[in-house]
């Protein structure tokens, strides 16, 4: 609102600018105000009006979610890493909302994603996707993170080194999983031949029980995270061996997402990336 007031000559404007009366300097040739006081005050008003948009809550509304379910069939310090990366936020920056469920092992996690009620398994590669790609699944490794076998080999206090594993019974989680495979490769790399040195394996389910069938004595050795080597260390039980150190190079548990090839056809960067 403008209002002109005094003689022509001299002559000031006063309007009305965010709730208060301003004043601007009016040429004398005409009632109206200065061009760089005008444009001064427009200037300031339009600032004002940028701020006030940006800061609706409308505009920094988030995009909806993508829920994304991811399966993994072991429990141990490499899984740590998604549970921390959930709980850091690291998948909602994203755009995702993801749901990790732990599965007893790598089939029931196969089994998921071919049926569609998964995304993503994380797993080792194990006789169980394997297999599963090699009777025709259509699923495919997308990532890798640990070049290289982890964990423990833990024994009998009786037992010093790897040759007396002739002749005695190792507990693993199943005879096809990720542990299984750990425990012939270290096996392999030692020289030792199962068959050709009659060592049983025994299928007894996860890492904690495995642990327990080790402190019982009804297996002599088996593979364990370091976090249950820890404990069957501190109650007179050997480490063998960390496998971290073995010049073994395998693609770990931790390592591979796996998903079916149609899923990364036609989907957002947010579930390819």
């Amino acid at each position: 609102m403008l209002r002109c007031g005094g003689s022509r000559r001299g002559s000031r404007v006063r309007f009305f600018m965010f709730g208060r009366t301003q004043t601007a300097k009016t040429n004398p040739e005409s009632c109206s105000p200065d061009l760089p006081d005008l444009l001064t005050s427009l200037q300031a008003l339009f600032f004002v009006q940028v701020l006030l948009v940006f800061n609706h809550p409308s505009v920094y509304a988030a995009a909806p979610l993508t829920k994304v379910l991811v399966t993994t069939g072991s429990a141990s310090e490499r899984e740590g890493a998604l549970y921390v990366a959930q709980d850091q936020g690291y998948f909602r920056k994203y755009g995702l909302d993801l749901t990790l469920v732990q599965v007893r092992n790598g089939p029931v996690g196969m089994s998921a994603l071919s049926s569609g009620e998964s995304l993503l398994h994380w797993g080792s590669v194990s006789a169980a996707n394997l297999g599963a790609i090699a009777e025709g699944a259509d699923l495919v490794f997308v990532a890798g993170f640990i070049n290289r076998l982890t964990g423990t080999f833990a024994v009998n206090p009786a037992i010093h080194n790897p040759a007396e594993l002739k002749g005695k019974s190792l507990g693993v989680n199943s005879l096809s999983g990720g542990t299984w495979i750990f425990t012939m490769l270290t096996l392999d790399h030692w020289g030792l031949s199962p068959a050709r040195d009659k060592i049983q394996m025994r299928a007894l389910g996860d890492k904690s029980v495995v642990s327990q069938a080790l402190l019982a004595g009804n297996v002599d050795a088996a593979y364990l995270s370091y976090t249950y080597a820890k404990i069957v260390q501190n109650k007179g039980f050997r480490v063998l061996a960390d496998l971290e150190k073995l010049p073994i190079a395998f693609q770990g548990t931790g390592g591979h997402h796996t998903t079916k090839h149609d899923h990364l056809v036609g989907r957002d960067d947010r579930k390819r990336h």
